[in-house]
């Protein structure tokens, strides 16, 4: 009579099963490590047809309770592509700032630029506008 030999397959399984498992739990911990950087992961600039044509001014923005106003950097131009740059979110739909970091810390502003055209963007810079006293 035949006989079945054992071949080790459901230690196989369980293995890759515990190595799947620890490493899930290890990007985990890492993202819960880091609880002050905020994240931009969607929506990015693919698909935007919007475009900021250069030396315009664009319009004032309301952030965290204060009014700004974006002064261009022209010397500071950036091609990339447009599913590398990721929008930053802001209540107001215009201008539709874009950053090339998903992730920084949360007291610290990461890079913003204008799009000026598919792959191409501007670097702007906030500037709080003087105010008389």
């Amino acid at each position: 009579m035949a006989q079945n030999t054992p071949r080790g397959t459901p230690a196989r399984v369980l293995i890759l099963f515990a190595l799947l498992t620890g490493a899930v739990v290890v990007a985990a911990f890492r993202d819960f490590l880091t609880p002050d950087a905020d994240r931009i992961t969607w929506p990015t600039a693919v698909g935007d047809t919007v475009y900021h044509k250069p030396g315009t001014e664009p319009p004032p923005m309301a952030a965290g309770g204060s009014l700004f106003t974006l002064r261009e950097d022209p010397a500071d131009r950036l091609q990339r592509r447009d599913d590398r740059m990721w929008r930053v979110p802001l209540p107001l739909p215009q201008p539709r700032l874009y950053s090339p970091v998903n992730s920084f810390p949360a007291d610290q502003v990461p890079p913003l630029y204008l799009k000026t055209g598919p792959g191409e963007y501007l670097r702007v810079e906030l500037e709080k506008p003087e105010t008389p006293e």
